[in-house]
């Protein structure tokens, strides 16, 4: 359920940054790259914390 919630609210922020980018540079609003960047960056934080966890948990149980 954690990954739906991520990948929605990524969706969801992914548009928002790419809206205001775009607004503030005078380019046109693009759906389908606010997209990837919302889903591309959902899938990084997935990454990221799979190995900050693998790295945390090694290091804690180093004998």
């Amino acid at each position: 359920m954690k990954y739906i919630t991520t990948l929605f609210w990524g969706f969801i922020l992914g548009h928002i940054v790419y809206y205001l980018g775009s607004s503030l540079t005078s380019m046109s609003y693009d759906f389908y790259q606010a997209t990837y960047l919302g889903i591309t960056v959902s899938v990084a934080v997935f990454i990221l914390s799979y190995i900050l966890n693998k790295i945390t948990y090694s290091s804690q149980h180093v004998e």
